[in-house]
């Protein structure tokens, strides 16, 4: 299973105690899919939200500060162009302009996202017979 996960603490909405969770990212059946978990100690208040599709930007940004961004760059060629946009049309739930925008990046530079998005990305376009490679973050020097 492809997942990735970041630890947050909040203050309680219920007895503003600290509320302790934890944001993800994962794959379920080929699909992209988000949670947060959160619970507090104090009054025991537990909260579980998430849905499928991409992650809200509170979730992604907090995976990307602590894990770092992964690239993906795919082969140049018209097939590689077509797989693509349907790819990032289907994983990242945009339309044609982004999706185009997108793939002209990752043909060009790499694009970057979560480890979660990446790999899901990359396993599509590789069972669709693109040629892509993955980088992890650059480790901080």
């Amino acid at each position: 299973m492809i997942t990735q996960g970041a630890r947050f603490t909040d203050n309680c909405g219920n007895c503003d105690g600290v509320v302790e969770g934890w944001f993800a990212q994962f794959v379920d059946h080929e699909t992209l899919r988000w949670a947060v978990d959160r619970r507090c100690e104090s009054c025991g208040l537990v909260i579980d939200d998430g849905g499928a599709g991409p992650a809200p930007d509170f979730v992604r940004e907090s995976l990307l500060a602590e894990h770092g961004a992964w690239s993906l760059l795919v082969g140049k060629s018209p097939r590689a162009k077509v797989q693509s946009l349907k790819a990032f049309r289907g994983v990242c739930e945009v339309d044609l302009k982004t999706a185009s925008m997108m793939t002209a990046q990752a043909m060009t530079s790499g694009w970057s996202g979560t480890y979660v998005e990446v790999e899901l990305l990359a396993s599509i376009l590789t069972g669709a017979g693109v040629p892509i490679e993955v980088s992890p973050p650059t480790p901080h020097a």
